[in-house]
């Protein structure tokens, strides 16, 4: 029986996870509609990335990642091939279906030589026809998903991240498919469009298919992390320590989320420029450029529930090398490469928590440049719009209510105003 492939593709960050489970979730419903999602194996592969780099890239545990995560050397790899090959040809013989749907990611990165090899397999196995579908993202989007993604698998820090360039090759990538599959085959999809009219990514596909998801019960994956866990990850990137999985898994995802800021949002649009023109004149999918950026913002008192967090289990797991004055410099570092003023108001943050000249610099430095507007009172700084908490304050009353503030013989005052008012502790 002749048979019509599906090549669902990603690109990474569009909810490929998402829609691959919910393809293996709901299989019984594709198969309804005629639409059979392969298994691979008896272990059932959902991301079908892995099983299609072994089977067709020239350098699979090389080139892909989440290969290197599943085998150790190469010749496991060949051996696995092998073994993935008859299983799905057997597969593909005894199904029904009509059409046979594909989906991984790492398909995007295959090389043209790797994207023939698996054009002319699917014409070995009775293929007559190919439709790729293709989800982009807006760059900016695109670069802030992947960032977070980087640091939650401990591989670089925030900093580094948003500054690695262009990392969707948008152009470059559906070129590929074009050249084997043909450019009347390629469908490419905007991502952001696709949640505006859904709400759901894996619903978008799924409509696309011509199946309808169940209102409740599908799966999601790959939340959006705050940036206040996101900093003290990339802090602790930053230091060396093997510790993001336990802080990934323990601190909160309670806080604001990331947003690019002006400058990081300006620099990130010019460099994605030649991919915004060609997915507009190829496709008609527009992106549209920001003219009002939203600032980032942070909640202090978030952070700071996740530095004592974390250093409470770094401490349970005997992990050296955290120090919180530390992970402000990390802080502050970050924040300075995507948000100056964000970094200068944490800067006064990290001086009142840990005085001393290393944060007085940072500090001094904002406020000269007209970032950070306050003053200095008794080695404290106060940031203006702030001033009345440091008129209204009772220190008898304060360390009558706080008797671990009383036990650590520190100013009541600077107690307050570096962490008080931030733990909802009251100045009167």
């Amino acid at each position: 029986m002749k048979k019509i492939f599906i090549l669902h593709s990603g690109l990474h960050k569009t909810g490929t996870t998402s829609i691959q489970l919910n393809c293996r979730r709901y299989a019984d419903l594709l198969f309804d509609a005629g639409i059979y999602y392969p298994k691979f194996s008896p272990s059932n592969w959902v991301n079908h990335s892995v099983p299609l780099s072994i089977m067709f890239m020239d350098n699979p545990r090389t080139t892909s990642h989440t290969v290197r995560k599943e085998y150790s050397d190469d010749e496991a790899v060949c051996f696995a091939a092998n073994a993935l090959k008859t299983y799905l040809m057997n597969e593909i013989s005894v199904t029904d279906a009509q059409k046979i749907l594909f989906s991984g990611e790492d398909l995007s990165i295959f090389s043209i030589k790797e994207l023939r090899k698996l054009a002319d397999f699917i014409k070995e196995i009775g293929g007559v026809e190919t439709e790729v579908v293709v989800f982009v993202r807006h760059p900016i989007n695109f670069i802030l998903s992947n960032a977070q993604e980087l640091i939650k698998a401990g591989l670089t820090t925030l900093k580094a991240a948003l500054h690695y360039g262009n990392l969707q090759k948008i152009k470059l990538k559906i070129n590929k498919l074009q050249s084997v599959f043909g450019a009347q085959n390629v469908k490419v999809v905007s991502f952001d469009d696709a949640i505006k009219k859904t709400g759901d990514i894996s619903k978008y596909f799924f409509d696309m298919l011509g199946v309808a998801l169940p209102e409740t019960g599908f799966q999601k994956s790959n939340e959006a992390m705050p940036l206040e866990k996101i900093l003290v990850l990339s802090a602790c990137v930053r230091l060396g320590l093997d510790v993001i999985p336990i802080l990934n898994k323990n601190l909160s995802n309670n806080g604001t989320r990331l947003a690019p800021g002006r400058v990081f949002g300006e620099q990130a649009w010019e460099l994605c420029k030649e991919d915004i023109e060609f997915v507009l004149s190829q496709f008609n999918v527009k992106f549209e450029k920001q003219i009002n950026y939203i600032e980032p913002g942070l909640d202090r008192r978030q952070l700071l529930v996740n530095l004592y967090r974390a250093k409470e289990m770094i401490e349970i797991e005997k992990v050296n090398g955290f120090k919180i004055s530390s992970v402000f410099s990390s802080i502050i570092d970050d924040l300075e490469s995507f948000s100056p003023a964000l970094a200068a108001n944490i800067s006064a943050m990290a001086y009142n928590c840990f005085p001393g000249e290393t944060f007085k610099r940072y500090t001094d430095y904002y406020v000269k440049h007209g970032l950070l507007m306050g003053y200095y009172l008794d080695n404290i700084f106060i940031i203006h719009g702030e001033e009345i908490e440091a008129v209204d304050f009772d220190a008898d009353a304060y360390l009558q209510q706080n008797p671990d503030v009383l036990n650590a013989k520190v100013d009541p005052f600077r107690h307050y105003y570096a962490y008080g008012r931030f733990e909802k502790r009251k100045s009167i």
